[in-house]
């Protein structure tokens, strides 16, 4: 039992030195004589494991926008409301830490391609939020989106938004008696 517990720790000790010395050196420059020499060795067996993300994961098209919806609700005696989540570019990192999961629904919701059962989920949830007292007669959904600055980039008021109707629903009005 000793021994396999010994070649056990050596296995271990052994993989965690090949994962750190690939981590370190299987994205260095080309020139690097480690990257030249020693890594195609040991190669095949880190891309047959599927080690081998890229970081260059956006280049030469890195996201160009950030993306969420407005909703706009008319009431039925006439006023309009407006609602919108914070700007995720605009947001702390505890409210992205916090919001993540909603941030890729919002995103979803925006697009005018998204399916018929998730706007319609979105519209309820908008409407049951109690924006207004009176009862809502329409929602319009609109993607509004903003350039997302180069890295690096001085940006010191804030990037003009734009804003494009995706779709609207009509709430019938309730009968009652």
């Amino acid at each position: 039992m000793a021994l396999l517990d010994a070649a056990l720790t050596v296995l271990i000790n052994g993989f965690i030195a090949v994962m750190l010395f690939w981590m370190v050196f299987w994205d260095s420059e080309r020139s690097n004589p480690i990257r030249r020499h020693w890594i195609p060795k040991i190669q095949r067996p880190f891309l047959w494991l599927g080690l081998n993300a890229e970081w260059r994961m956006f280049a030469p098209n890195p996201p160009m926008r950030s993306i969420w919806p407005l909703a706009k609700l008319t009431m039925a005696n006439g006023d309009v409301v407006y609602w919108e989540p914070a700007a995720f570019d605009e947001q702390s990192g505890r409210q992205k830490t916090l919001l993540k999961k909603y941030h890729k629904y919002y995103h979803e919701v925006a697009r005018a391609g998204t399916n018929n059962q998730l706007k319609r989920d979105f519209v309820e949830y908008v409407n049951r939020m109690g924006l207004h007292p009176s009862p809502c007669a329409r929602i319009e959904v609109f993607q509004v989106a903003r350039r997302t600055p180069a890295f690096g980039e001085d940006v010191t008021t804030p990037l003009p938004v734009e804003k494009t109707p995706v779709y609207a629903f009509d709430f019938r009005p309730e009968r009652h008696g």
